[in-house]
């Protein structure tokens, strides 16, 4: 089953935090392990956390295309 834009939307708003967004995204990941949208996206994510990156702009923004499209 796919994430729907909603599930996107609350991500989403965890963004300012860095503790939140981790446990959110996580907590969807584990609910939708058949989204491999999602997946793919999520895995970026960890990426970036284990290199310690500055570049979650470009996650955001794979997010927001992901749930804008979701919406349709």
């Amino acid at each position: 089953m796919q994430a729907s834009h909603y599930v996107l939307e609350k991500i989403l708003a965890k963004w300012g935090d860095l503790n939140e967004l981790r446990d959110e995204f996580e907590k969807f990941s584990k609910r939708y392990p058949d989204d491999p949208e999602l997946q793919r996206v999520y895995k970026d994510f960890q990426h970036y956390l284990k290199l310690n990156s500055e570049h979650f702009g470009d996650i955001k923004e794979k997010l927001r295309l992901l749930e804008e499209n979701r919406r349709a």
